[in-house]
Formats: structure tokens, C-alpha cells, sequence
């Protein structure tokens, strides 16, 4: 679930379905739908690069973010996505034994 500063998600990790908040200050956050495609787009090139579920969730992120200081749709720097990585908070979210 994507949210204004990043999302919610759940990934496998060793075969085990885990829950993640992940989360990076968004310098322009009326660029919602923007974000959220430049998210998959980078989720989806780190999968292809067979990083773990983790670094393509901070990787999205970071792809979301630095998409909104762009001007026109489409556009992302994949150097400055990386360096944005450093800013991306990942947390890891303990489900309640009902949920999962």
C-alpha cells in the first residue's frame, strides 16, 4: 500500500511472508501518482537484478522519491535513486498471530 512518504508491503524473506514499513522524506508529495509508478518501475528493475525483497522495496521507494523533483512524467535519475537508497527507512512490522 503505497502512502505520501512511501508504503506498506509484504515480501517473502526465506520463504516466510514479512510485513515492512518503508518510508523516505518526499520533497514534493502533490506528484502522488507519479511516485507510485516510478515505485513499481524500481521495484520491479531491482527484482530483475535478483536483489533481495528488502532492497527492492528501499530501491522503489527511492525511485518514487526521486521522481517527484523532476519535471515531466517518466523522467528518473538512477544514480541519485541509489543515493536516495541511503535516506530510505526500512522497518520490519510484527503481525499479530490472526493476520498473515
Amino acid at each position: 500500500m503505497t502512502l505520501p512518504d512511501g508504503c506498506f508491503a509484504q515480501v517473502l524473506v526465506d520463504g516466510q511472508p514479512c510485513m515492512r514499513r518503508v518510508s523516505v522524506e518526499v520533497a514534493r508529495v502533490d506528484r502522488q501518482a507519479r511516485l507510485r509508478r516510478a515505485f513499481l518501475a524500481g521495484y520491479i528493475a531491482a527484482r530483475y537484478e535478483g536483489r533481495s525483497p528488502d532492497q527492492c522495496l528501499r530501491f522503489g521507494v527511492a525511485c518514487g522519491a526521486e521522481s517527484t523533483a523532476r519535471l515531466g512524467a517518466g523522467l528518473i535519475d538512477p544514480r541519485e535513486a541509489r543515493r536516495l537508497m541511503g535516506d530510505v527507512e526500512l522497518s520490519a512490522i510484527e503481525l499479530p498471530a490472526e493476520v498473515g
